[in-house]
């Protein structure tokens, strides 16, 4: 029996619910109050893919503010003295009343067999690497590619044919180490080259980024005083007349969902509440993994640069696709299938090669000076990962021998020094059931703007509405768009009163 009543009702205690509250009882002229608001959380925690771990403050979900030239996050906790830039030591950090932010947009140092390539004169990575991006962009200005869509590592093999005149087939490892500086992406969509978009592959950032240690503190207060119902897994909606009715329990006449798209199907909606439109424009959405192992060592480290790019290992047949694009008919014979990851045994990830696939590597010792290492992996490793040893992340160790051998000896002046693991912490956003991965990541062929548009008119249209990922055109994926995302459905629901 349905019993109790509210004028608005969130699902999902995330970011974006937390931004369109704030908006709506701003609006002192619609007297919409916080008695008014009532928001239902799966979860024992407030936060959504934000989440820090205490007591040590650092961020097993989002970690960054991005775009910081033109991000509203950041304007908003500076206004509110919610931020400091002050250089702060890890132990200080739990005790600090605001969210530490670090500028850390250090060159990426590109190590390979443990071994720099950075800025090597010979082999001009960092060169090529910027080439291939305008490549991409020059690719999709061209009206007969419009409407093509191809992945990421197809549009390379296609560059290096294009440009096979360039390079000498003889010397093939410079291409081999460019396609690993390549797959640096797979670090901010959280999926693997094969099955990255090539449209949507490369974004860059308006302004520096700020790393972030306390983002629970920043929750805290956008949350303070909202009536939030904890374990409260939504299941149904059903629409009565003008009221949603939630788990046969919870009524309103203002149903907003905040839930990750990826757990949509696991809410039954009675009939005609979303447009056919919107349901085929989620079929057609995929999701990334972009998972994190925290690794505390004993001793400190001696290299101050915040940002190891460790480029894991060519693979054989990486390396026999680049041979065949450098021949004059080689790219005729590359199909999309056989560049798939799903179709090809030998790049799946396993335990013995978990660490064969590029991974970004962030130095906290220069920032917090804490001998910690931030890796971030991509799906299917992810996923592997996390099932394995998210709740029982020492017994990754074993497996952590070749990530090591490639970047301990930039870590200590001291070469013979052990690296001595103090602590290990293992993200499980593909394991849990009420985040299942981390946020959409494009595959060749989706459109994100078709479900930005359909959302867009479901929440102009009905009063049960939308937010959070790719519910609005700036900074999918990130903090930012999450807030953006909240703001704009607060308008729409102001405007609609």
């Amino acid at each position: 029996m349905a019993d109790i009543k509210k004028p608005y009702i969130f699902i999902g205690a995330g970011l974006a619910t937390f931004s369109c509250i704030n908006k709506l009882i701003e609006d002192k002229e619609k007297k919409i109050s916080l008695a008014d608001i009532l928001v239902l959380e799966a979860t024992a925690n407030k936060g959504g893919r934000i989440k820090t771990h205490t007591p040590d403050s650092i961020e097993l979900g989002a970690s960054w503010l991005h775009d910081s030239l033109d991000n509203q996050v950041l304007d908003y906790m500076v206004e509110k003295d919610l931020i400091s830039f002050k250089k702060t030591i890890a132990a200080d950090i739990p005790y600090s009343t605001k969210v530490i932010g670090c500028f850390d947009d250090n060159i990426k140092i590109l190590i390979y067999e443990g071994k720099s390539y950075t800025n090597d004169s010979k082999l001009r990575l960092e060169i090529l690497l910027d080439e291939f991006e305008k490549y991409v962009e020059n690719f999709f200005f061209q009206d007969e590619n419009l409407q093509n869509d191809p992945s990421l590592k197809w549009l390379f093999l296609k560059y290096i044919n294009d440009r096979r005149i360039f390079f000498k087939s003889e010397e093939p490892k410079q291409l081999q180490l460019l396609s690993l500086c390549v797959r640096y992406v797979e670090t901010w969509h959280g999926i693997s080259w094969e099955n990255l978009s090539a449209k949507y592959a490369f974004m860059h950032s308006m302004g520096q980024n700020i790393m972030c240690f306390g983002f629970n503190k920043f929750i805290a207060h956008i949350s303070e005083g909202v009536n939030i119902k904890y374990n409260e897994n939504v299941t149904s909606i059903v629409k009565d007349k003008n009221s949603y009715i939630i788990n046969e329990k919870y009524v309103t006449e203002n149903c907003i969902l905040g839930v990750p798209q990826s757990c949509f199907n696991e809410i039954q909606f009675n009939e005609g509440l979303f447009s056919r439109e919107l349901k085929d424009s989620y079929r057609k959405i995929h999701y990334g993994s972009l998972g994190k192992i925290i690794i505390e060592f004993e001793d400190d480290f001696d290299y101050e640069n915040t940002r190891l790019y460790h480029m894991g290992k060519i693979l054989e047949n990486d390396a026999l696709l680049i041979s065949k694009a450098l021949t004059d008919k080689g790219l005729a014979s590359i199909t999309t299938e056989s560049l798939s990851e799903q179709k090809n045994e030998n790049i799946k990830p396993s335990l013995s090669n978990l660490f064969d696939s590029p991974m970004l590597v962030v130095n906290h010792q220069s920032i917090i000076s804490k001998p910690v290492l931030l890796i971030l992996t991509q799906d299917p490793v992810t996923t592997l990962i996390e099932q394995k040893f998210s709740k029982f992340p020492n017994e990754i160790i074993p497996y952590l021998k070749p990530l090591f051998d490639n970047i301990k000896n930039f870590l200590y002046k001291d070469t013979k020094k052990i690296l001595k693991i103090k602590k290990i912490l293992i993200s499980d956003w593909s394991q849990n059931q009420f985040q299942k991965g981390t946020y959409p990541a494009c595959y060749p062929n989706d459109d994100p703007m078709d479900v930005t548009i359909q959302t867009s008119l479901q929440n102009s249209n009905s009063k049960l509405k939308i937010i959070g990922e790719y519910t609005n055109l700036e900074g999918c994926g990130s903090i930012n768009g999450a807030w953006l995302s909240g703001v704009e459905c607060a308008e729409t629901i102001l405007n609609q009163i």
